[in-house]
């Protein structure tokens, strides 16, 4: 994910004017602030708790800042915050695909899939950013 300023020139031309080191501490603000609200909403997903775990933050260089999933850890990612078409789930290893129902299990040969709508929320975290950005700089501007 990489955050753009763009839109209010005053907010633009009020970063530029920043000391470099206050302008790295705003970034890293902003930075921690968007991988919050990644964090906030990937907690509804979490059954495993391997979806919010994948979640990285990595300071590139001084201005730079990456969020991403590491797919190792949650390689299913994408179909949870892109979504999945409806599609037939097979077995590939063992003799039957098994899964919880009441107080026993099901077991399948195939199972169709309904799909999923998906649930963009580091899109939304990105939609964010800039009232988050505008709360840094209204915040710095504010210190005597």
């Amino acid at each position: 994910m990489k955050i753009t300023l763009t839109g209010s020139n005053e907010l633009g031309e009020a970063f530029r004017s920043l000391v470099p080191e206050i302008r790295s501490k705003s970034i890293a603000k902003l930075a921690q602030s968007v991988y919050k609200d990644v964090l906030t909403g990937a907690d509804k997903h979490t059954k495993t708790g391997l979806l919010h775990q994948s979640i990285q933050l990595r300071k590139v260089d001084e201005d730079t800042y990456v969020i991403y999933h590491d797919s190792q850890i949650a390689s299913y990612w994408s179909y949870i915050h892109w979504g999945a078409k409806p599609h037939l789930i097979r077995i590939k290893r063992k003799k039957a695909l098994r899964w919880p129902y009441g107080n026993g299990f099901v077991f399948a040969k195939f199972v169709h899939h309904p799909g999923y709508k998906g649930d963009a929320y580091m899109v939304r975290a990105l939609d964010a950013a800039p009232d988050h950005f505008r709360s840094i700089i209204n915040s710095l501007q504010a210190r005597p």
